[in-house]
């Protein structure tokens, strides 16, 4: 059942605000990275696991991100984002 509301959730701010997924994807993996990491009680385990960690974590927002580009419509590529960016700063300093 959570994940249905959490589906449901995601797909009402993909739709409204794309931009803000770009911003939680990396914050909520880093997060989750924080989580395991705390759960582990062995510091030297710690620190061999920290790079695979964050290693992992990178591959999936990465993969993520690319599957829903095309869902974000403007937000979906790096390039249109920074020109959508260009265009609303112009227009605020007008």
């Amino acid at each position: 059942m959570e994940w249905l509301l959490f589906g449901a959730q995601y797909f009402m701010i993909l739709n409204c605000k794309p931009y803000i997924l770009i911003c939680l994807i990396p914050g909520a993996l880093l997060w989750l990275n924080n989580f395991y990491l705390g759960s582990l009680k062995n510091n030297l385990i710690k620190i061999l696991v920290f790079p695979l960690l964050i290693v992992v974590f990178l591959s999936v927002g990465f993969f993520i991100f690319n599957s829903f580009s095309s869902s974000m419509g403007r937000y979906g590529s790096l390039e249109s984002a920074i020109e959508k960016a260009q265009i609303t700063q112009d227009d605020l300093l007008k």
